[in-house]
């Protein structure tokens, strides 16, 4: 399913992954607290110890499911209007976030669509999973060289939004809704065949 994502996101990486440094602390940018600095890009953590620790997030393919929660835990209910994965009115190449207000987020639309999807994008890592520059709840999982995109958490007790389905990785994605029509094809086949 992720696939599905690669072809709409690739066109909207090269504005969304920038390293511009325009938010600081969440781009590439340094954000100072009380245990040291935190590094968002690399995923690594300096504390007060002295010791560097790893993203909490960073997995391979064959084991990301074992950090679903990992970025400040889960998201509830369905998204909000322009917010991550919430409905958004596109701005075309001119303002590519539409009316997404979340930093690093782009409003993706079907060309002539007048309303799409805040997704929310990162710069692809050294894992398949980190944390990425994702919101609270949502993870950053590599697709390819140039693609990142975060998707939100998911088990079995913290559901997915309406119109997602949550896959064997433990994050929330279109709902494959072909499975859906075919049945309904074949109900509605089954109904006008009076042998049946």
């Amino acid at each position: 399913m992720r696939s599905m994502m690669i072809a709409t996101m690739v066109a909207l990486m090269a504005v969304g992954c920038g390293d511009d440094d325009v938010t600081p602390g969440t781009d590439g940018g340094m954000t100072g607290t009380d245990s040291g600095m935190t590094d968002t890009d690399s995923g690594m953590t300096d504390t007060d110890s002295g010791m560097m620790t790893t993203d909490p997030c960073a997995a391979s393919d064959a084991n990301a499911v074992s950090t679903v929660g990992c970025n400040g835990g889960f998201v509830s209910g369905e998204p909000v209007a322009n917010g991550p994965l919430g409905e958004c009115t596109p701005g075309g190449e001119a303002m590519p976030a539409g009316t997404c207000t979340t930093p690093n987020t782009v409003c993706a639309a079907g060309e002539g669509e007048t309303t799409g999807e805040c997704v929310s994008v990162c710069a692809p890592a050294s894992t398949y999973v980190s944390t990425g520059v994702c919101p609270t709840g949502f993870r950053c999982f590599t697709l390819s060289a140039e693609v990142g995109i975060c998707f939100r958490d998911c088990d079995a007790t913290n559901a997915c939004p309406t119109g997602m389905e949550c896959d064997s990785e433990g994050s929330c994605v279109p709902a494959d809704d072909e499975e859906e029509e075919e049945e309904e094809e074949e109900e509605g086949e089954d109904d006008a065949d009076p042998a049946a």
